[in-house]
């Protein structure tokens, strides 16, 4: 019986094992589609950025009047619009946002300060604590093509929408009330840097990952700086037809431990009977594995007790040696001495004369 379970601990470490490995292969995957895309993202900007610089120095040089008509044949819809996957919030892994912050939330205040619209006050309508971005109400918006597919699924026949854009967390700044110590009334002050207390991604022991704000302050001061308040969830109405609640917690089901939930061969179909992670056995196959563990073991002693005239001369020797150790003379332990000693010296003399 011990084999078996040994089989099945060993075939239960294997299994995690590949688990293991096939779960960091599809992690590492992950991971390099995450990088790639937000690559792929930054190298779509920088071609429109580079695309737009060019038509504006072209428009420049040759004036309004010469100056070419660029929404015409295939760009005459698209023509100033930008790629959808650009609009969209990039998707990070965990190894790239594990360590992110939020100073903001929903309803926050904030500046910006990089990029267009640039010096513009606006409320935040969504933080993206996986990606490092927000959207700002009526900041930061652009037009973006909805293919003729995606207007017929969504029932809008509207070619172009406007949508805001993405914005980092690095372009723009806190704007929060504080009391003025002079005057007394609260003035709006812009934040470059917020103080985070106990925030951060808590992961929790099922494997889920959670993002806790914490609490934010005035740097070098006890001065807490509240989150904007969120809408609470609407209750929920009720109705004459609903279960009640002594109804919920009644119990209709007592399990016993002398009567199985279910029939036994149910119960055999479920954890399949020949697997090897297989945990459980009926008593008749127990009891199998036992008479076979003391046949086995039957016949070992068997064998132990047949033995030659020779073997049993070498076993009373050794049991007299265990019974009665040699002890050394005191002849011994002195040559024993002077031959410590004489190492001890020589390694002294090797190093005196490096």
């Amino acid at each position: 019986m011990q084999k078996v379970v040994q089989r099945r601990i060993a075939a239960e470490h294997q299994a995690l094992r590949r688990a293991a490995k096939q779960k960091s292969k599809v992690d590492n995957a992950k991971e390099w589609n995450a990088r790639w895309q937000a690559m792929s993202r930054g190298k779509q900007e920088g071609i429109y950025f580079k695309a737009e610089k060019h038509r504006r120095r072209e428009e420049y040089e040759v004036g309004p009047q010469l100056a070419p008509r660029r929404d015409t044949g295939h760009l005459k819809e698209t023509y100033g619009t930008v790629d959808p996957n650009v609009i969209q919030v990039p998707k990070l892994h965990w190894t790239q946002y594990k360590n992110f912050k939020s100073d903001f939330a929903v309803g926050d205040r904030v500046l910006v300060i990089k990029g267009k619209d640039a010096g513009k006050v606006g409320n935040v309508s969504e933080v993206s604590a996986e990606s490092g971005f927000l959207r700002i109400i009526e900041l930061r918006k652009a037009d973006f093509h909805v293919p003729e597919y995606v207007r017929k699924e969504n029932k809008d026949n509207r070619s172009i929408l406007q949508q805001s854009m993405p914005v980092p967390w690095d372009h723009v700044r806190l704007v929060f009330p504080l009391r003025d110590q002079t005057t007394g009334h609260f003035e709006d002050v812009v934040l470059d840097k917020v103080d985070l207390r106990n925030a951060g991604w808590v992961e929790r022991r099922s494997g889920l990952r959670e993002y806790n704000k914490g609490q934010r302050f005035l740097p070098g001061v006890k001065t807490p700086l509240p989150w904007p308040k969120t809408d609470q969830a609407e209750k929920a109405e009720g109705y004459d037809d609903d279960t009640l609640r002594i109804s919920v917690d009644e119990t209709t089901h007592r399990p016993y431990l002398l009567q199985p939930p279910m029939p036994p061969s149910v119960i055999g179909e479920l954890r399949n009977k020949y697997s090897i992670f297989r945990s459980r056995h009926e008593p008749e196959y127990i009891a199998k594995k036992e008479d076979q563990d003391r046949a086995a073991k039957h016949r070992e002693n068997l064998a132990s007790l047949v033995s030659t005239p020779l073997a049993e001369l070498k076993e009373q020797r050794r049991q007299e040696r265990l019974a009665n150790p040699v002890e050394l003379s005191e002849e011994q332990l002195a040559r024993i001495g002077e031959v410590m000693a004489q190492e001890k010296q020589n390694a002294i003399n090797k190093l005196s004369q490096q």
